[in-house]
């Protein structure tokens, strides 16, 4: 566009730099923008950090009785109670972790099981495949394995297999039916 007159090549001037202006103010709101997200993106994960952290730190439990910088009376009620928290915490969490390991023994002896049984099943089913294709090659000879009939699919035992506890109430009924013959 061609200018006619002085004053329309002064508007077209000033409207060029203002356009410029423009574009410099949209190019640092982007940028401005931008690094804004990239902080929230970086605040995220310091809080997220900060509460693993302070999550972690909670989780540690009362390890220590005196080192929490609290001035103790050893003969203080506080402080006995403290300590018989303590030692049941400590008990609770050896019996739990005994549990746990019962569970696993539990649950390797169940797998064992279950492998001989699959192993058996595995074989009498190969037997059975090998008896018909020698069949129809006219050359079966194979003795068959002593197991039976064939049994089902045998389910594979779970991880969380629930155990049925005896409670002490056996010992009771038994004696409940019993008379004194003296």
């Amino acid at each position: 566009m061609e200018p006619k007159t002085k004053r329309e090549a002064e508007l077209l001037a000033a409207l060029h730099i203002s356009e410029q202006t423009n574009q410099i103010y949209q190019r640092r709101m982007i940028e401005l923008q931008a690094t804004n997200i990239l902080n929230e993106v970086y605040c995220k994960a310091l809080r997220e950090q900060l509460a693993f952290r302070e999550a972690k730190k909670s989780r540690k439990g009362k390890g220590r009785l005196m080192g929490d910088g609290l001035l103790v009376l050893l003969t203080s009620d506080f402080f006995y109670e403290r300590v018989v928290e303590f030692e049941e915490e400590q008990q609770r969490k050896q019996r739990e972790k005994e549990e746990r390991q019962m569970g696993k023994e539990e649950r390797k002896k169940a797998l064992t099981v279950w492998e001989e049984k699959v192993a058996k099943r595995q074989k009498i089913l190969k037997w059975a495949s090998d008896k018909k294709k020698d069949k129809v090659k006219g050359r079966f000879t194979g003795v068959q394995p002593k197991l039976g009939m064939l049994p089902p699919a045998i389910p594979k035992p779970k991880v969380n297999a629930e155990v049925p506890e005896s409670s002490g109430s056996d010992d009771e009924a038994d004696d409940e039916g019993e008379t004194d013959i003296l």
